[in-house]
């Protein structure tokens, strides 16, 4: 006699390792900066990408989407007029806790982030704002990356977000928000609200009864 069972993947309970079917709480450090500073993050440009409470653009005054912070790409210039110039805030969080699950493709992955850029009519090519994922192994390299790149309508907040199971070998996640300018000397890209959760899922197994 075969019967089908679902197995369900327990991990041994420790900080941010979730059982069963339910995601995780948002594993990011400040992830709205509502600390009023870069705390938990990494960047590769401390002056021009900074928390910020408002912002002064050609198109009007960002604000945050909530609370009273937000990521900021446009504090300073980033480079020359007319030059592609991109930025990057990220974070790495570590899954090794989830191992098992991951290795037998149990694992997804949820990331997410408001965010906005300025697209003006007059310009040739619009400011642009990313959600991106690296998946890395043991030995911190990449095996796998999720990209989202997208510009907003003008000086709105848009919802990115990026789905899916985390690639076998993964021992931790590299969360990044990235922006690149265009045109003009400032890379108009802000971000709000970054979020990323895990969830361990089923699998369908056979199993022989005699």
């Amino acid at each position: 006699m075969r019967i089908s069972l679902f197995l369900l993947s327990l991990l041994v309970a420790a900080e941010g390792v979730a059982e069963g079917f339910a995601w995780t709480p948002n594993l990011l450090e400040n992830p709205g900066a509502e600390s009023g500073s870069l705390v938990g993050w990494t960047t590769d440009d401390p002056e021009v990408v900074q928390a910020s409470r408002s912002q002064r653009t050609q198109s009007g005054i960002v604000e945050p989407r909530v609370g009273d912070w937000f990521f900021n790409m446009a504090a300073e210039p980033a480079g020359p007029s007319g030059e592609t110039v991109e930025k990057r805030l990220y974070q790495k969080v570590d899954v090794s806790p989830y191992s098992t699950a991951i290795d037998n493709s149990q694992l997804l992955a949820r990331a997410s982030s408001y965010f906005q850029t300025e697209d003006r009519p007059e310009f040739e090519g619009s400011d642009v704002g990313g959600v991106n994922l690296y998946f890395l192994d043991g030995q911190a390299e990449v095996i796998d990356r999720w990209q989202s790149i997208l510009a907003s309508p003008n000086l709105a907040w848009v919802h990115a977000r990026l789905e899916g199971t985390v690639p076998p070998g993964t021992r931790a996640i590299e969360f990044e928000l990235r922006g690149e300018k265009a045109e003009k000397t400032f890379i108009n890209a802000f971000f709000d609200n970054a979020d990323l959760r895990l969830r361990i899922i089923s699998q369908e197994i056979e199993i022989d009864l005699k």
